[in-house]
């Protein structure tokens, strides 16, 4: 059985969560532009590297604005988004 950690916090008005099995990293959402570089600060302490997937859920500025603090912070390997 595989042991993954699931963070889910509120940036803002939006929501985030990342999922992280030590190895392999998601990140769903990035709050309000506002808060990327706290989204980037908090994700310091758990992503090793690269993202492997960042998944936007919906085009709303509460949801994806601190995406482009995270994509001047991390390579994504992936970008998932509806």
């Amino acid at each position: 059985m595989e042991i993954f950690k699931c963070t889910f916090w509120k940036w803002g008005q939006g929501d985030a969560a990342l999922i992280n099995d030590g190895e392999f990293e998601i990140l769903i959402d990035a709050g309000v532009s506002a808060e990327g570089g706290k989204v980037v600060q908090y994700l310091s302490g758990y992503v090793d590297g690269d993202l492997d997937v960042v998944v936007a859920s919906h085009e709303d500025a509460d949801h994806i604005g601190g995406l482009p603090a995270v994509f001047d912070a991390y390579t994504v390997e992936e970008v998932v988004d509806n």
